[in-house]
Parts: C-alpha cells; structure tokens; sequence
C-alpha cells in the first residue's frame, strides 16, 4: 500500500529544480517522476513548484518564483513528501530557503546533538 501512496505524492506538481549538483539533482528528479511529478525542464508559466538546492532566499530565481506565486522549497520537502507518500506543508519555514548558506558564523565548529527525533521531524 505504501507504494500506492508514493506513487502520487507528486501528481499535479510540475517541478524545475535549480542549484543541485548533477548527483542530487538525478536523485531529486526521480523521486519527483516516481511520485507522478512532472519535470517541466526550465522556468515557465506551467511550473508549479520551484525546488532549490544551495540557493538563497534571496536569488533572483526564488524572487520570481514568490513573484509568480509558484511554491517555493528546499530538496527537504521532496524528501519529506516522497517518504510518508503525500505532500507536506510547503509553507513551514523548515522548507524555505536559506537567508545566507552561512548562517552561523564559525558554525563549522559546532558539534550538534540531536535525540528523539525521526525523518521529517
């Protein structure tokens, strides 16, 4: 049964996907295709969702994209959608790109710890 479900967790999603590296890119990609998405190859009218990857929320292509009222979302979403089988809320700020891919300074230092959860939690 769980097949069904991640068989349309993508239906009516006409995706383009900007920012991945050629691996991740692939990865996201199938997901979206096994899940009933459709890959529209480049930013137009039929796009519906604008999935990003190293790219901040202030890029030119995340600005059109709010612009033109497309659904905005981090690789996170696919992720997240693509494991319990239906779309997740695109709107929770854990999906929206990154103010600065540096967001905390010295960061890279920081050993973090994180207990109790699983998956999209």
């Amino acid at each position: 049964m769980e097949s069904n479900s991640q068989s349309s967790a993508f239906l009516g999603v006409r995706f383009v996907l900007f920012g991945f590296d050629p691996v991740n890119e692939n990865k996201v990609r199938c997901k979206f295709v096994y899940g009933g998405g459709v890959d529209v190859c480049q930013y137009n009218q039929s796009c519906t969702h604008v999935i990003v990857d190293k790219i901040v929320y202030d890029n030119l292509v995340c600005i059109a994209a709010r612009n033109d009222g497309k659904t905005l979302v981090t690789a996170l979403w696919v992720e997240n959608t693509f494991d319990i089988g239906m779309p997740v809320d695109a709107n929770s700020i854990m999906y929206r790109p990154l103010k600065d891919l540096n967001v905390l300074p010295g960061g890279k230092n920081l050993i973090t710890c994180l207990t109790g959860y699983q998956r999209q939690d």
